[in-house]
């Protein structure tokens, strides 16, 4: 069987599957892109270790432009700003969350890296208004890596297989309706091909009626592997649309 690059590239891609991981993964990457200048990576790093803790005090509250949905609500991002003094020394910084938990002068608990103590956070609020969001579209970036990888794997897997298959004709035997009550329309059709001398055949059961038996018997071809023709076969018109088209054109069919 005689198969284009075209050909291929359908075959490895496999289904429409692979097409939608791709575009899930395109818009993932353009999501971490878009959030990644606003995540501290950082004071992810320092703040991921023993932390130590102390009081401080909020100096200003302030809206950010970041939403968050909880429970079908819409909630604003603040961000809480605020000073502390770790041995002798003042500190600033940001935290945020949708909580509007403190105003200016309150006094807070936060956590800070006494390795580097000029990173910190509020107990229970994050650095970064877009930490949780870059990490989601991560993690889906990364699924649906795995996903396209093992298609492709599989496609490629499957793609060395059939370039050693033949392509046969098919001769339409006999048609009969499975069921005979008017509002079920059932039907069986059966084919016949040969290869290597050995006849085999090959049963359809559908629905659809008019595209198998108007359909021309020239136009019925059978992919399958001729050292098993009974077992390892499938329909040409069984393959993606795009696949289907480029193996016939490439065999002449």
């Amino acid at each position: 069987m005689k198969i284009s690059l075209l050909a291929k590239i359908g075959l490895i891609i496999r289904n429409y599957f692979t097409l939608i991981i791709l575009v899930v993964l395109y818009f993932s990457f353009k999501s971490m892109q878009n959030l990644y200048k606003e995540v501290d990576f950082v004071s992810w790093y320092y703040l991921n270790k023993d932390l130590k803790t102390t009081e401080g005090e909020i100096l200003d509250v302030f809206a950010t432009d970041i939403y968050e949905v909880i429970d079908e609500e819409e909630y604003q991002i603040e961000g809480f700003e605020y000073f502390y003094i770790v041995d002798g020394k003042k500190y600033r910084w940001i935290s945020y969350s949708y909580l509007d938990l403190y105003y200016p002068g309150d006094k807070i608990q936060l956590e800070y890296n006494p390795e580097k103590p000029e990173f910190s956070k509020i107990k229970g609020m994050i650095n970064s208004p877009s930490d949780e969001y870059f990490l989601f579209w991560l993690f889906v970036f990364l699924l649906f890596s795995f996903l396209l990888i093992k298609n492709l794997r599989k496609g490629y897997k499957e793609y060395l297989e059939y370039k050693t298959w033949e392509i046969v004709p098919l001769k339409r035997m006999n048609c009969f309706r499975k069921n005979k009550r008017d509002h079920i329309r059932d039907y069986r059709f059966t084919f016949e091909y040969t290869i290597n001398e050995h006849k085999c055949l090959y049963v359809i059961d559908t629905i659809h009626f008019d595209k198998y038996a108007k359909k021309s018997e020239q136009n019925f071809f059978i992919v399958c592997n001729p050292e098993k023709p009974n077992l390892e076969r499938k329909l040409i018109d069984n393959f993606s649309i795009v696949t289907s088209y480029f193996l016939k054109k490439e065999n002449n069919l």
